[in-house]
Parts: structure tokens; C-alpha cells; sequence
């Protein structure tokens, strides 16, 4: 049971920063010394209430600079993408691609970035201070051909800490996967910030995939701003991990913006799951679908908390926000709390949640077909998922994300 006792994450932050790189704790002098007054988050908190995380403080993580030769084919989508490449959160130029024109790109551990303002937690603090590497980019004209960014973690007991900024430019149009992948099924952790900037009138796509080690943990947070007439699309994807944590912050800040939110999230074994979603509509005119859908098998956990923020001045706001579970075993469970928080009165918000088990009546109808019991799973698991999987863009990526969750759940012989 998690305690509920408020925990001083001193001694955790001292292990870390003991292994951390003298040249940047310099450079950080004043932030390395703030992270060790960091507290960890403990179910007693109203966002953490389902989520307990006291095992890290058992944890001895090390920053591994993997300089050995590795070959990330196996961990690639797409040959003809540009690849950007980070192995324990450091950036591998050897191992990434010439990025195509129209895209200006550093490492982001060459610049300084402000502080969280808002919701800032135990992870958020590590990242001011201990992030290693990242992408900073800046995307000037539309890119037609997609860009990967492989987070890959190798050799076990790491700590990847990275920290990324995008920013699109005004009428820019770009697509963007994140590929958090392991090559081992090491015990290790995953610290992921991204700020997203969408000017005016531009377009971007981020695809998210965490396929990582069974013994992982993953911390993500993802904040976006989107100005007048951009187009924003998120699109998360959990299906490997021992502690998955995404928070993804959307702040609405221009006229005629359109956003979706979408996440699909598969686990099972004693895997946890958790997804914490805000849209913020400050601004009249704007539109935001979200859609997340879990499966959970064994003795899995999950946590929804999606909430959409509509602001007194926002007048003649459509949002919508779905949450769908599936539960194939009885000691699977989830806990589903979608909201709404409106204070304008011209609008139209619906929410909504559910969760169930599998279809008796459909996967009857199916055996009574001839179709054996895993390949009926298979299929109406399938057709549950498609509805998100069906929104991806990139037809590649969607076949290939198929052919994980196939793989994830010992369909490939079915």
C-alpha cells in the first residue's frame, strides 16, 4: 500500500545527482540545489490518488552515457523518416540522419528553458535540473516527410532525464513521432518533457509510442500552446511498461483552433497505466475531440483523469471527451474520471466513460462462426481498438502499431 505520508525525495535526487555530469551540475548550480527540497507525489495528492510511485525511493539510477555500437533498426517505424537519435537521454549524432530543410535543429541541452509555472511535481523539478539532452527545433516551412525521434534506453539502471521544445512556425505544417523504446528488459527510468508551440494558422502531428521494458518507468508531460486557426493531434500509445505516467496540458490561446487527443493504452501482468489530460479553452470558436481507450489483462491497473477547462470569455466551444476500458480478467480494474469545468453559456461539451468486460454476445457470435476463442479476441479487440488506431495519418505507422499490439499480446500465432 502506498503511503500517504508526505516523503521528502532528498535521498532519490541525491543518488542522482551524485552520477549526474560534473559540467552541467555546474551549469545548474542553483537548479541541482533546488531539486533536493523535491517531495514526492503520494496518493494523498488529489492527481496521484491512484498512482503510487514510493518504490523509486528504493531505486539506485545511474546517467549512462551508451557509447557502445548499437543497431536501432529493430526499434525504427519508418527507413525513409528523418531519425533523430537519444540513447539514456543523450543525443547520438551518429547514429541520426540528416534532418530534411525547412527544420532547424539542436540539442536542447544547449539551452536554457523556463521553469514549469503550473502543476509542477517531483518529476518536473528532476527535469529542470538533470535533463541531458532533447530536441530543440523550430519548424520554419511545412515538411512533408515525417520525423522520428527514438528515446532508447540500454544497459540497465539508467535514468534518461530529456527535455524537448517545438515550436511551429506561422502556416508550417509537420509530423512528428516519439519512439520510447528499450533495448533490454532492464529495470530503468524515463524522465520526458515537451513543450509544443503551434503558431498561427500552422499544423503539427506528435505520434507517441511507449514500448518499452516490462520493468520500466516512464514519466511524460507534454504541454501545448496553439494560437489562432492551428491544427494540433496527439496520438499516445502505451502498450509496454511497468509504470506509465503521461500528462498532456493543451491550452487553446487563439480563435478556430482544432485539437484532438487520442490515446490507446494495453497492458496486463501488474502493469499501471495512467493518463491526466487538460484542455484549456480560453478563446472563443475553438473545437477539441478526445478519445482514450484501454485494454487491461491480469491484474493491470489504469487511470483516466481527463478534464476540459472551458473559460468565461469562451464562448461557442465545441468539446468532446470520450473514455472507453475494456477488462479481460476479473483482478484487471480502472479508475475513470472524466470532467468538465464551463463557465460560458454558449457552448456544446458532452464527456463520458465506460468500462466492461468483453462482448459475450459478440465473441459467441463469432465461435459459432468457427473462429477459435483467441483469434475471436483478437478480432473484436481489434475492431475496439481501430477507432483510434483508424485516426493515424501515416497508414505505415498505423500497420506497424497493429503488428506490436499483435506481438504485445501473443496474437502473431492466432
Amino acid at each position: 500500500m502506498e503511503t500517504t505520508q508526505q516523503a521528502t525525495a532528498s535521498a532519490f535526487v541525491e543518488s542522482i545527482k551524485a552520477q549526474f555530469p560534473e559540467q552541467l551540475k555546474q551549469s545548474r548550480g542553483t537548479l541541482v540545489g533546488n531539486a533536493s527540497y523535491l517531495n514526492f507525489p503520494t496518493q494523498r495528492e488529489e492527481d496521484w490518488k491512484y498512482t503510487g510511485i514510493s518504490f523509486l525511493q528504493k531505486e539506485k539510477y545511474n546517467f549512462s552515457r551508451f557509447t557502445e555500437t548499437i543497431d536501432i533498426s529493430a526499434f525504427r517505424q519508418d527507413k525513409n523518416a528523418a531519425l533523430i537519435v537519444f540513447v539514456n537521454g543523450f543525443f547520438r549524432s551518429d547514429l541520426s540522419s540528416e534532418l530534411p530543410e525547412g527544420l532547424q535543429f539542436s540539442d536542447s541541452v544547449n539551452h536554457e528553458f523556463p521553469e514549469i509555472g503550473e502543476r509542477k511535481n517531483m518529476f518536473t523539478g528532476i527535469s529542470d535540473a538533470f535533463f541531458t539532452g532533447g530536441i530543440h527545433i523550430q519548424v520554419k516551412k511545412s515538411v512533408e516527410k515525417p520525423v522520428e525521434v527514438l528515446f532508447l534506453s540500454a544497459g540497465g539502471q539508467s535514468v534518461s532525464v530529456v527535455k524537448n521544445h517545438i515550436e511551429i512556425s506561422k502556416s508550417a505544417s509537420a509530423r512528428f513521432r516519439f519512439l520510447f523504446r528499450s533495448a533490454d528488459s532492464s529495470s530503468y527510468l524515463t524522465n520526458s518533457i515537451t513543450t509544443i508551440h503551434v503558431s498561427a494558422n500552422a499544423q503539427f502531428e506528435l505520434d507517441q509510442l511507449q514500448f518499452e521494458s516490462p520493468a520500466a518507468t516512464h514519466y511524460n508531460r507534454t504541454d501545448v500552446t496553439q494560437h489562432r486557426d492551428s491544427k494540433f493531434s496527439i496520438n499516445t500509445f502505451s502498450l509496454d511498461g511497468k509504470l506509465i505516467r503521461n500528462d498532456l496540458n493543451i491550452i487553446s490561446e487563439g480563435e478556430n483552433t482544432e485539437t484532438h487527443m487520442r490515446g490507446l493504452y494495453m497492458v496486463n501482468g501488474q502493469q499501471h497505466v495512467d493518463n491526466h489530460t487538460l484542455m484549456d479553452h480560453r478563446v472563443p470558436n475553438c473545437y477539441s475531440n478526445e478519445l482514450y481507450k484501454g485494454v487491461m489483462d491480469g491484474k493491470a491497473t489504469g487511470v483516466f483523469n481527463g478534464k476540459v477547462f472551458v473559460r468565461r470569455d469562451a464562448q461557442k466551444i465545441n468539446a468532446f471527451q470520450s473514455n472507453a476500458n475494456v477488462l479481460l480478467s476479473d483482478d484487471a480494474r480502472i479508475n475513470s474520471k472524466p470532467e468538465l469545468e464551463i463557465y460560458a453559456d454558449d457552448v456544446k461539451c458532452s464527456h463520458g466513460s465506460t468500462t466492461g468486460q468483453m462482448d459475450e454476445e459478440a465473441l459467441f457470435y463469432l465461435r459459432a462462426r468457427g473462429i477459435g476463442e483467441e483469434s475471436a479476441k483478437k478480432l473484436l479487440i481489434r475492431a475496439y481498438a481501430g477507432e483510434v488506431l483508424d485516426a493515424i495519418s501515416d497508414e505505415s505507422f498505423r500497420l506497424y502499431l497493429e503488428e506490436l499490439i499483435d506481438s504485445r499480446f501473443h496474437w502473431n500465432n492466432v
